[in-house]
């Protein structure tokens, strides 16, 4: 086992999630008890990245299996799953355009589209994925990370060879706005500074 370990929260449901390698254990912050237990045994290999949609709604998670997977935090079961031809080392999501962005080990980013369908028969929806992962753009080493600005317009991705990339969101991820150059060791973690 590698030891990677990833800590989310979700404020709106007042949970936290702990991964260590493929296990996945869910808190619940107002009991200080773990819930969900045994219900989070979908991944086949170390879990890379973890985290909550901004509605709260979902919990992603992704990783060595190669599979993007998609979890409803009030029954903790996973209700999509995708699948990408390399292993996951990051993704983000883009709420307002129910699209999740995939970095891989090889460099390459693909993008997915869902889908949200609500039953006429009752208040519910139901989350798929709509498309086959594409192939949007890489880079030449492993993505290390990857973050969405809070407008969701600019997606930031960063690899092992000291590069930084701003890409304009709109139209589907095809515009590189610029590089941040001048590393000298590998980029592990980008975020954005929000005010």
């Amino acid at each position: 086992m590698s030891g990677i370990c990833l800590v989310a929260v979700n404020p709106s449901k007042k949970i936290f999630v702990v991964t260590h390698d493929n296990f996945i254990r869910l808190y619940d912050l107002n009991s200080k008890t773990a819930v969900g237990e045994g219900l989070f045994e979908e991944h086949r290999g170390v879990i890379r990245t973890c985290f909550f949609t901004k509605c709260g709604k979902y919990l992603i998670t992704a990783g060595d299996d190669k599979m993007v997977r998609f979890f409803n935090c009030e029954t903790f079961e996973c209700v999509c799953k995708c699948q990408v031809p390399k292993k996951i080392t990051s993704c983000v999501y883009i709420e307002n355009e129910l699209k999740v962005v995939i970095g891989t080990k090889s460099g390459e980013i693909f993008t997915c589209q869902l889908q949200e369908t609500t039953s006429s028969s009752s208040s519910s929806s139901t989350l798929s994925f709509a498309n086959t992962p594409q192939l949007k753009f890489g880079h030449y080493s492993i993505i290390t990370d990857m973050a969405l600005s809070a407008n969701q317009k600019i997606l930031c991705t960063c690899d092992r060879d000291e590069k930084i990339r701003l890409t304009n969101c709109f139209p589907d991820l095809v515009e590189i706005q610029s590089y941040c150059l001048g590393h000298t060791e590998y980029v592990s973690r980008v975020c954005f500074h929000t005010i």
